[in-house]
């Protein structure tokens, strides 16, 4: 759901950031 928002190269660094700590769970 976060990949439609990662369109740039630092939001993609970002995004895969986000995605490390929501699987965290």
């Amino acid at each position: 759901s976060l990949d439609k928002n990662c369109m740039g190269p630092l939001r993609k660094e970002y995004c895969r950031a986000l995605n490390l700590l929501f699987r965290r769970e």
